[in-house]
């Protein structure tokens, strides 16, 4: 990930690239709406421990958090977590880098695999 990740743990890394994907999805989907939604630490804990690439206890995520948020990479408010400037540039950095791969796993889940893959060499065996 080179020097945008310096200084940050996988955990760390994984934590604010979460983030990020969250505050564009969430974006995204109420836009429409012309609302936006708040998320408090506790609830991006539990939604970082579902992706079960992360199995450290609610307070070591906490303590990260606390360390991003100290390093200027996230900003808290009571009752909204986000990405600073720091953190955004961190993960528009991540999000190319992983980009392809997040995308093949949207397309492998959500489309029929026989009909996205093109040609006429493909085909069931048994």
């Amino acid at each position: 990930m080179g020097d945008a990740m310096a200084g940050l743990t996988k955990v760390q890394s994984f934590m604010l690239y979460a983030l990020g994907a969250c505050g564009e999805e969430l974006d995204r989907s109420l836009r429409s709406r012309h609302v936006g939604l708040a998320m408090t630490k506790a609830e991006f804990i539990r939604l970082v421990q579902r992706a079960h690439i992360v199995k450290q206890q609610d307070r070591v995520l906490y303590s990260h958090l606390q360390t991003l948020e100290g390093q200027k990479y996230v900003a808290y408010d009571e009752r909204s977590l986000v990405l600073t400037k720091k953190g955004m540039k961190v993960f528009e950095k991540a999000q190319k880098e992983f980009g392809p791969y997040v995308e093949l796993a949207r397309i492998l889940s959500t489309e029929d695999l026989l009909r996205a893959i093109p040609g006429k060499q493909t085909r069931l065996v048994e």
